[in-house]
C-alpha cells in the first residue's frame, strides 16, 4: 500500500529529528608520530641468480591543520568525521641487486643500484578519517602527496613486494575502514590503520574534554620477488583531543 506523500514527509521529519536528538558534537584536534621501517635481503632467478638487498625508513610527525567537528552518539563515543592534517619528516632508503651465480656460458648481468636523489625531507597532506563500525571507531587515512622530486627506494615503489595483498600488515583492500595506508602507499605516505578500544568509547558530558592516545604497532613479512620476503616493522602514536560542544 502506497502511503500519502504528506505521511511520508512527516515520517522523514520525525526520523530526522530523532537522529539529531541522538547525536553529539565534539571539537577535535589531532597530532601524532609514526615510523615505518622495511628490509629485504634475498635471492631471485632460475638461471642467473641475483641478490637483492635494501632497507629504508619513513619517520613522520603529523599535526591537524585545524580543529574539526566530529559527530558521535550520546550513549557511546562512536566518532564520525575527518581532520585534514600535514605530515613532515624524512624518508631514507637503499637498494642494490647483484649477481650471485651467472648463467653458464653467459656474461653476468650488470649490477643495479636504485636512485636515492629523492631521499631526505618530506612534507605532504594527509587526512585522518574516523568511522564507527560495529562496536569500534576506526582510524585510518590516505595521504595526498604532491609531485615528488627524485626517487627514494621503497618496497612499494620498487615493486619488491610480489603481491598487493598486505593483509599481514593490517591492510585490507576490501574494507575501507581497515586500510593501513602507511604500509600500502608509495613512500609510506599515509596513516597507520587502527581503532579506539572499548574502554575509550565512553561518551563525554557537554563541555567536558578528554585526550585519547592510540598506539598502533606493525610487524609483518610480505611475499617478495626475493627469498625471505620484505620484513616491515613500525609504530604509530596518535593523540586525539576531544571537547564535547553539544
Amino acid at each position: 500500500m502506497r502511503l500519502p506523500a504528506i505521511v511520508l514527509t512527516t515520517s522523514l521529519l520525525v526520523l530526522g529529528a530523532a537522529s539529531s536528538a541522538q547525536a553529539a558534537l565534539y571539537r577535535a584536534t589531532f597530532s601524532g608520530t609514526q615510523e615505518l621501517s622495511w628490509k629485504v635481503d634475498g635471492t631471485s632467478g632460475n638461471c642467473e641468480i641475483r641478490r637483492g638487498a635494501g632497507q629504508g625508513a619513513v619517520k613522520l610527525t603529523i599535526k591537524g591543520d585545524r580543529s574539526a567537528l566530529l559527530t558521535a552518539g550520546t550513549r557511546r563515543l562512536d566518532l564520525l568525521g575527518s581532520i585534514p592534517s600535514t605530515a613532515r619528516g624524512t624518508i631514507t632508503g637503499s637498494f642494490t641487486e647483484t649477481v650471485v651465480t651467472p648463467c653458464e656460458g653467459f656474461e653476468p648481468g650488470a649490477p643495479i643500484t636504485a636512485k636515492t636523489d629523492g631521499c631526505g625531507a618530506v612534507k605532504f597532506g594527509v587526512r585522518l578519517d574516523l568511522k564507527p563500525v560495529g562496536a569500534f571507531t576506526y582510524l585510518f587515512g590516505p595521504g595526498s602527496p604532491g609531485p615528488r622530486s627524485g626517487e627514494c627506494p621503497f618496497y612499494i615503489d620498487n615493486a619488491l613486494a610480489s603481491s598487493s595483498d598486505l593483509s599481514a600488515c593490517g591492510d585490507s583492500v576490501t574494507q575501507q575502514h581497515r586500510r593501513n595506508w602507511a604500509v600500502s602507499s608509495s613512500g609510506g605516505q599515509g596513516l597507520f590503520g587502527g581503532r579506539l578500544t572499548a574502554a575509550q568509547a565512553k561518551p563525554l558530558k557537554k563541555g567536558r574534554s578528554r585526550t585519547l592516545t592510540v598506539r598502533i604497532p606493525v610487524s609483518c613479512t610480505v611475499p617478495s620477488t626475493y627469498t625471505g620476503g620484505v620484513k616491515i616493522t613500525g609504530v604509530a602514536k596518535y593523540q586525539l583531543k576531544l571537547r564535547r560542544t553539544s
